[in-house]
């Protein structure tokens, strides 16, 4: 002990079992290198912290937590978890479309380029249309002095000059200068837009395949069977600036067409020169380049390959066949029980002391119409208080239940109801039917579809969780709950 103590070993020795017994803690506290820049890590993807608060602000615009939530109350440490869980899964299934090839589909693809030209459409129009369009107050004199001149000139004026009863001198006001301007505004928008789409068309290099064009025309039906030795509906009709436009797009547009003339197949292929020299020229701006939309954009893409994967993948293993809805059926044939019905007549009365006297009186032999007549705050008191045939599963429960439980003739009562205290005449019952089972088939299916398509999304996300790595960062995940 002496020797460990002068070569200063034993000090040597605490300290590395100091080390090892600290370096879980240290390490979860990040006292050795940088600390997790990740709430979640799923494979190589990651959610950051900042991505999953902005994921629980938006459902602060959604019915999803209800009143608390969105008041701004708490939200429950377990619900964090859960929602972070399903982020997590939604991941893992992104994952898996993207191993399986879903982002490299021709409807994926369509998809993307469509929803990218729906953000970026609307500013180039902004850029080359609208932000070049003015209308100045002279346009809007000139524009009223025109007007003025030309209703003169109508009705035949003698003074049409535009002076002494012209326009001059005139003083419009606000209301009429806004709607001008909004005229002359129309007006200049389009006629900028006709420019600017010439200008675009006169510089595109253009080919159109004359011949599959006539056999388009002449087809007269959209079909979608991409089998090219019977269908050329996708082969390439146009090709505008080296980018194709297939035949099944001049086909749906030419099916709308009542009167099908060369005119009108003209027209329609003049469009499809327009769109694509369009699409053209706002996917060479940069516009996709900008980080809001490229986050904008991911978000999309993520939501399409979940629900591709689930359209694609999950539900083709759903099977439900005619024993199961038959075995469901029985097994839950209340659910399809129409419900019992009555013959009901009534007496409502304001206190309920008065409408137990009656009750009384009814059940000593006095007569339930004579009294429903001349007491009852009820229309039906015309009738004698007669209020017919009703559906008990649209009434009160304590109502239903008595009634259920009445014999034919029984008075029973008081209720309390809307307008006061009620007392009923059982005058007839029928108990409900059994829907047939082809009348709600459909339902089952849906039902037992429902569930077995849960059951099979639930058996392979456990699968994706089992062979993709997925680490939560618990200390970070903590702070962010307040714990």
């Amino acid at each position: 002990m002496s020797d460990l103590l002068n070569h200063g070993k034993l000090p040597l020795l605490m300290t590395s079992l100091l080390i090892v017994l600290l370096y879980p803690f240290a390490t979860e506290a990040g006292w050795f290198g940088r600390e997790k820049d990740y709430l979640a890590k799923i494979g190589d993807e990651k959610i950051t912290s900042e991505e999953f608060r902005e994921e629980i602000r938006k459902l602060h615009t959604s019915n999803r937590v209800g009143k608390a939530l969105s008041e701004g109350s708490s939200f429950e440490a377990a619900n964090y978890r859960k929602y972070l869980d399903e982020l997590i899964e939604r991941k893992l299934i992104v994952l898996e479309a993207e191993r399986l090839g879903l982002d490299e589909s021709r409807d994926f693809e369509s998809f993307y380029k469509s929803t990218l030209l729906n953000y970026i459409l609307p500013r180039l129009r902004q850029e080359e249309i609208l932000n070049k369009v003015v209308v100045t107050d002279e346009d809007i004199e000139d524009y009223y002095t025109k007007e003025r001149l030309r209703e003169q000139q109508d009705r035949g004026d003698a003074d049409s000059s535009g002076t002494g009863n012209g326009a001059e001198g005139k003083t419009l006001t606000t209301r009429e200068r806004g709607e001008i301007r909004n005229i002359l505004l129309e007006e200049k928008v389009r006629k900028r837009e006709e420019e600017y789409f010439n200008s675009l068309k006169e510089k595109a290099v253009v080919e159109i395949d004359e011949d599959l064009l006539e056999y388009l025309k002449n087809t007269g039906k959209v079909t979608h069977d991409t089998d090219h030795g019977k269908n050329r509906h996708f082969d390439v009709l146009i090709t505008v600036n080296g980018e194709p436009v297939r035949g099944i797009e001049f086909a749906r547009e030419w099916f709308k067409v009542t009167d099908k003339t060369d005119e009108a197949a003209s027209a329609i292929i003049e469009r499809l020169i327009l769109y694509k020299v369009l699409d053209q020229e706002a996917l060479s701006r940069g516009y996709k380049d900008e980080e809001a939309l490229k986050e904008r954009m991911a978000e999309k893409r993520d939501d399409f390959l979940a629900d591709s994967f689930k359209r694609k993948i999950v539900a083709p293993l759903v099977r439900v066949d005619d024993a199961d809805i038959t075995r469901y059926y029985e097994e839950n044939r209340d659910k399809y029980k129409e419900s019992d019905t009555a013959e009901l007549k009534v007496i409502t009365l304001k206190e309920y002391d008065e409408a137990q006297d009656i009750l009384d009186e009814i059940r000593g032999g006095a007569d339930f119409s004579y009294l429903a007549g001349e007491l009852s705050l009820d229309p039906s008191k015309r009738r004698g208080g007669t209020i017919g045939w009703i559906t008990l599963d649209l009434i009160g429960k304590e109502i239903k239940d008595a009634v259920a439980n009445a014999k034919t003739g029984d008075t029973i009562g008081p209720f309390k109801t809307q307008a006061g205290y009620s007392i009923f005449r059982v005058l007839a019952k029928k108990e409900g039917k059994y829907k047939d089972l082809d009348t709600v088939k459909r339902d089952i299916y849906m039902i037992l579809g429902k569930e077995i398509y849960e059951k099979k999304l639930g058996e392979y996300l456990s699968r994706l969780r089992s062979t993709v790595p997925v680490d939560i960062n618990e200390r970070e995940l903590k702070r962010i709950v307040g714990q």
